[in-house]
């Protein structure tokens, strides 16, 4: 057990004895601390996975909120958009690949349902446009006309 699972602890930092326990009695052992670790960290797994992919972030907030980082905002964009793609086709599309609602043509069978507010749908979708700008990700032509642009794409125009 010593030599597979470095357990029991050769430096004795465990307050059991398990000297003279059969092999089963050791593994039984082994499995109950195991168990009672992991239910003291279940709910940290969500958070961390959630941070680690770019879901939560610190952003404007002492707490982690689930709200997408900076990083998958732009491996969004990037997987999306070829070039240049109206905002609200970029939407549509997100939700199409990803099931993402992030505005309020997308939640409509939300709304039919009332299972979110009309409100609420067109701030975020509102507030992700102004997020894509400060990305530098959406250009806005006009108060009804914004770009979602590629970053990376070939500008056919541009000097070499």
């Amino acid at each position: 057990m010593r030599e597979r699972f470095q357990w029991p602890p050769a430096d004795g930092g465990d307050d059991d004895d398990y000297t003279g326990k059969s092999p089963d009695d050791l593994v039984a052992d082994l499995a109950e601390k195991a168990l009672a670790r992991h239910e003291q960290h279940v709910g940290k797994i969500h958070a961390a996975w959630s941070r680690a992919i770019g879901l939560s972030s610190r952003r404007l907030s002492r707490r982690t909120r689930y709200a997408p980082n900076d990083r998958l905002l732009k491996s969004i964009v990037v997987s999306i958009v070829d070039d240049r793609m109206q905002f609200d086709e970029f939407l549509d599309e997100a939700k199409r690949r990803y099931g993402l609602i992030l505005g309020d043509a997308e939640g409509s069978r939300l709304l039919d349902a009332k299972l979110v507010d009309q409100e609420e749908l067109s701030e975020n979708r509102d507030n992700l446009e102004t997020r894509l700008v400060g990305l530098g990700l959406v250009r806005r032509l006009s108060d009804s006309c914004s770009f979602v642009e590629n970053p990376f794409a070939f500008k056919g125009d541009a000097a070499c």
